[in-house]
């Protein structure tokens, strides 16, 4: 059963301060990603479109959201392992599929946004931006280009780590706090 988004978005939308931005993120999280740790069907479509609206709205809270974005990517994979690891496929796995399509339509053309926001004062956002963009971009090899001549100039040591990352795709022993959700 799907939750209405509209009160968790505002919530997102309205807070007032950081603790309370990344507790409405966590929410909006859960309501794309199921206790079973898999894209709930119906809704993580409606959930990244919500979030989408709300970066480009100019939201203070821009690393949270990306933090959302990139937590219902990260779980996307799980229909695909599902289907990957099925002997024959006889169209168990279409809601997976649907929601995968779903999510990346609502994403399209995004990568454009969240490259802008490579420049963020706040290092925070920066590296989300960057951890986003490796799984949105439509142009991969360009932007590790981008993302391995930023990470040379970031003053930021956990930034450079993130920049890195993404570049690389190896594991941070850290999270930044928006990831925690």
């Amino acid at each position: 059963m799907m939750r209405d988004l509209e009160p968790l978005v505002d919530r997102l939308r309205e807070a007032a301060g950081r603790a309370a931005a990344r507790s409405a993120a966590y929410d909006v999280a859960r309501l794309a990603v199921d206790d079973a740790v898999a894209v709930t069907p119906g809704s993580a479509d409606r959930v990244v479109a919500a979030v989408r609206r709300l970066i480009e709205d100019g939201t203070p809270w821009r690393a949270d959201a990306l933090a959302v974005l990139i937590y219902v990517l990260d779980h996307a994979h799980v229909y695909r392992n599902l289907r990957a690891e099925a002997r024959t496929y006889r169209g168990e796995w279409d809601f997976g599929i649907a929601a995968e399509q779903a999510v990346e339509h609502a994403l399209h053309g995004f990568d454009r946004v969240v490259r802008d926001m490579l420049d963020d004062p706040d290092p925070e956002t920066r590296s989300l931006a960057a951890l986003t963009l490796v799984r949105i971009s439509s142009e991969p090899g360009a932007d590790r280009g981008l993302l391995w001549m930023l990470a040379e100039g970031e003053p930021d040591d956990r930034a450079r780590a993130c920049l890195v990352e993404a570049v690389q795709g190896g594991p941070r022993t850290w999270r930044w706090p928006a990831e925690e959700i």
